[in-house]
């Protein structure tokens, strides 16, 4: 009896001690980005390298994370940014079309990263990683007065739609708790409406944008 009371109380003790070592793996982070951003749509086909430049627009965001293990973890980000688009980049000067649209964005997210990274796997000063997120779209394009849109439908003030975003980026120990990445972003929107007009009797491909992020971010390791 004594000796199942022993192994009961050593089965317990090393309970205790792994859901202790796990927790302790477990973070919180906190960080803010800012980058590019590049719109796709029916504006931009048959554009070229020096037209995505011209277009190149910027965003800025924070997040918070939970990193629930070395691996994963999921999190919230809010984001603003610009999407332009103009006719002269792309060979269709005499049209006239301009896009200059403001973007709200909301998104639940989730991170797995490629190595074990944080505060105790020191040999892991980087990884990469893929990200994924899903959430709402605030759009609000503004709208030029002085062009001929006789055969297009126009959506001006706010609208929102869905939102899905892929991307792929890599990640860098900055100290104790100091976190520094690079991400390519990639987003497919719920709507064709991103310019704020479309042409009547046609079914366009929904818009799509992608951008750079400069990420910084501090972890909160539990003990």
């Amino acid at each position: 009896m004594k000796g199942l009371k022993l192994i009961s109380l050593s089965l317990i003790l090393l309970a205790t001690i792994s859901a202790s070592a796990q927790r302790s793996l477990r973070y919180w982070e906190t960080g803010a980005f800012g980058g590019s951003t590049n719109y796709i749509g029916e504006l931009t086909e048959g554009g070229d390298f020096s037209a995505t430049v011209n277009e190149t627009r910027f965003q800025f965001g924070i997040f918070l994370k939970r990193n629930f293990s070395p691996k994963f973890s999921l999190g919230a980000e809010i984001s603003y940014g610009k999407l332009y688009a103009n006719d002269a980049n792309h060979g269709m000067a005499d049209r006239g079309f301009e896009m200059n649209t403001s973007i709200l964005n909301t998104s639940l997210t989730m991170d797995i990263n490629f190595k074990n990274f944080g505060k105790y796997f020191k040999r892991n000063g980087n990884t990469p990683f893929v990200t994924a997120g899903f959430g709402a779209l605030v759009y609000q394009p503004t709208i030029k007065t002085d062009v001929d849109f006789t055969n297009y439908d126009l959506y001006p003030g706010s609208n929102y739609t869905s939102d899905f975003m892929l991307g792929f980026g890599w990640k860098w120990k900055t100290g104790e708790s100091g976190i520094f990445g690079v991400s390519m972003n990639y987003h497919f929107t719920g709507t064709s409406y991103l310019e704020g007009f479309v042409e009547k009797a046609t079914v366009p491909q929904n818009d799509r944008y992608f951008g750079i992020r400069l990420i910084y971010s501090i972890g909160y390791y539990e003990t």
